[in-house]
């Protein structure tokens, strides 16, 4: 599994949770496919699958597949466990499934994380629109895309060998029957997720994810049934390991890289401390999108989620209400750009009349008119025109550009205000 753990280092970099989902259904997996399942591994697997629907949202459709498989495969060992072991866990999980979302809506007063109504709307939502089929096709070959660059190696391998088997008429494919079926059904269902969702924002094939384990188990598999000869499977295995290993190597150092990194993402909340703490004020209400940096490393600040995924007024309401949110925070500090602004309307509306630019650490803020003159009577910053700085022209649309030279100057907050009083 470790040849195959490029993209688990791209979750990690993404700081997000795939990886726990994969190694969670992986030992649900392992808990109720071993000969004999007892009280101890039944509990286990019971706290696996609460901590699995605790993790993302979608994994009862991967506990269903699951249960399909396994349902299949006890009616095929009659001295396996019986069909009780897994009607007990099921029930034991859907009142566990029923906790989460009552506490959940205790909370957050919704029944669903914010996210999947954020994902209603654009940019995220791919089913709205005239383009909905075109990008419903577009999902498909990204899917197949993605899975066909991840186990490209073995998976010609693997071709190459049935292929010579085949020749040889030495192939005994009846030999698949001993696989659990809950390896082909987990791994439909991790694609169907994977084409549902379809482009991650991630990176291309983080839900494709949770399908690698049993996509490898179902090629180590046909290999079995190809070869008979184990140490012939042993050396074809190893290959497999090394020739994969070395395809993430060459992907890693010549494969694109992402557009944005977290640092990037992180600045946007520093910018908004620097005014902070040139305002000298306990805290400020920062209205912006990707939140997750800025969030983490700025206590300080009370920061809004203006890219909908972690607001639940806006989830719900979408962009038409963004005006009427946006007037009801009445944000001290706003950060926009690019598809966001197109979004939200903000520069062909009079959403930014009260507020003007402010650069600070590398990025254009707009900071309330109020604030805006307490920073020029402090004397914090420079009046410099927008188009001497690529700060206050923010980008990397020509509409945000476009904007800036519209309000003609801007405030440069000096880099150490202290210094200069």
């Amino acid at each position: 599994m470790l040849a195959f753990s490029y993209t688990s280092l791209l979750e990690i970099r993404n700081g997000m949770e795939m990886n726990l989902a994969m190694l969670l259904i992986v030992l649900l997996f392992y808990l109720l496919t071993r000969k004999s399942i007892g009280p101890g591994h039944l509990f286990l697997a019971w706290l696996v699958a609460t901590i699995l629907l605790a993790t993302r949202f979608e994994s009862p459709l991967l506990l269903a597949m699951l249960a399909i498989g396994l349902y299949f495969d006890f009616e095929q060992r009659p001295n396996g466990p019986s069909h009780r072991v897994l009607f007990l866990l099921a029930a034991c999980t859907l009142v566990s499934f029923g906790l989460i979302e009552l506490w959940r809506h205790h909370e957050f007063g919704i029944w669903m994380p914010n996210t999947v109504y954020a994902k209603e709307w654009p940019p995220y939502s791919r089913w709205h629109g005239k383009k909905s089929l075109v990008l419903w096709v577009a999902a498909t070959i990204i899917t197949i895309e993605v899975i066909f660059t991840m186990i490209s190696i073995p998976l010609l391998l693997m071709l190459a060998v049935v292929a010579n088997s085949l020749r040889r008429k030495r192939a005994d494919f009846a030999s698949l029957r001993r696989v659990s079926n809950a390896i082909w059904t987990l791994t439909a269902g991790a694609l169907a997720i994977a084409w549902i969702t379809g482009k991650d924002w991630g990176y291309p094939g983080r839900m494709v994810v949770p399908a690698l384990p049993f996509l490898l188990l179902a090629m180590v598999a046909v290999c079995k049934s190809a070869l008979a000869n184990r140490s012939q499977l042993t050396m074809l295995l190893r290959g497999m390991v090394v020739a994969q290993a070395i395809l993430w190597l060459i992907v890693a150092a010549y494969g694109s890289k992402p557009s944005i990194s977290i640092e990037q993402v992180r600045q946007v909340g520093v910018g908004a401390e620097d005014i902070r703490t040139d305002l000298q004020e306990p805290t400020l209400d920062v209205l912006l999108p990707d939140i997750g940096g800025s969030s983490l490393y700025n206590e300080h600040l009370r920061i809004f989620d203006s890219a909908l995924l972690s607001n639940p007024e806006l989830a719900k309401l979408g962009w038409v209400y963004f005006a009427k949110y946006f007037d009801k925070i009445h944000p001290d500090v706003f950060e926009t750009h690019s598809l966001w602004a197109s979004y939200q309307d903000a520069y062909t509306s009079n959403l930014l009349d009260n507020y003007s630019i402010v650069g600070a650490a590398g990025r254009r803020f707009f900071v309330r008119n109020d604030l805006f003159a307490r920073l020029l009577a402090d004397h914090r910053g420079k009046i410099v025109p927008v188009e001497t700085s690529p700060s206050c022209l923010g980008g990397p649309l020509p509409a945000d550009i476009a904007f800036s030279r519209s309000r003609k100057t801007c405030l440069m907050l000096f880099p150490d205000a202290s210094a200069t009083d």
